[in-house]
């Protein structure tokens, strides 16, 4: 492994990212390890959610970007309505 510190740093870079993908409104959460959870609130169709999910795809870290090693990143979003 490469370390809790470089880890710690990839989780705050990549909730940073996910804060500048949604609204204000909106929650973003770490459910545990390396997932994290979005929570888009009052969305008029599925649009708005593929929006959010290809801006996430988007910034998403790219495989060898931790600092002097190759890691992976994969990103996998998938988008469940509420009840």
């Amino acid at each position: 492994t490469l370390g809790h510190d470089v880890g710690d740093e990839l989780l705050r870079q990549v909730s940073q990212r996910l804060s500048e993908c949604v609204r204000l409104g909106d929650t973003i959460a770490r459910q545990g390890g390396d997932e994290f959870i979005v929570l888009l609130d009052a969305l008029d169709d599925g649009r708005g959610a593929s929006l959010v999910a290809q801006k996430i795809l988007n910034v998403a870290p790219p495989a060898g970007t931790a600092p002097g090693r190759p890691r992976r990143c994969p990103c996998r979003p998938r988008a469940r309505p509420s009840q």
